[in-house]
Order: structure tokens, then sequence, then C-alpha cells
């Protein structure tokens, strides 16, 4: 039973065996002038997004804390309205003293006091 074992496992040996090493270098190297300078970039970049990720909560709870202000203070008012016309014949009547009779008319409407 050992020579069994030792059959099927003799071929993924041999595979492992057979591959090719993998070149592990980095793609910048560490202490180069280029990788100070990339992991600089990296840091100046998360510094800036976080900071803008900052700024954009900051503006986003100023318009909510807005709009519930202005929401508090608009109302809507319902006011009954008509609309009023008069025609003449200006053969008839003049039209200065027929317009004078509908702003008297007009201002007896708006300021009806309610029993």
């Amino acid at each position: 039973m050992a020579e069994a074992v030792a059959d099927v496992a003799a071929p993924a040996e041999a595979k492992a065996k057979a591959a090719p090493k993998r070149n592990t270098a980095a793609i910048v190297p560490e202490r180069s002038v280029a990788g100070r300078t990339l992991v600089l970039l990296i840091a100046i970049m998360t510094f800036l997004s976080g900071v803008t990720l900052g700024g954009v909560v900051l503006v986003q709870k100023s318009a909510i804390a807005w709009s519930s202000d202005v929401g508090r203070q608009v109302t809507i008012q319902i006011r009954p309205m008509a609309y009023v016309s008069l025609t003449i014949d200006h053969r008839v009547v003049d039209g200065h003293q027929t317009n004078a009779w509908l702003s008297r008319f007009v201002e007896i409407l708006e300021n009806w006091q309610q029993p």
C-alpha cells in the first residue's frame, strides 16, 4: 500500500520540481528615489482624499440643516380669490368713473369683516 501512495505522490512532486520559479522582485525598488516618491505620492493622495471626504460630509450636513430650517419656516397659506370684471359702454359712462367704482368695490371685498 505504501508503494501505491508513493506512486501517486511521485508525479505531483515531479511537477512541483519542474515548475519555474517566479521572480518576486518589487515593481519599484524599495530603496530607490522612485520607490520613496511613490510612497510619498500615495500618502499625499490618501490625505487629500480624507480631506475631500470630510468637506463633502460637512457640506452635506449643512445642506440638511439648512433645508430643515427652511422647511420649518415655509407655510402654505390658502386664501379665497375672486376675479371681478366690469363691461361698460364708453358712450354712456366715463371710464374714469367706472374704474373708481370698481376699485372701491374691490377694496370693500378685500377688507370684508366676517361676523
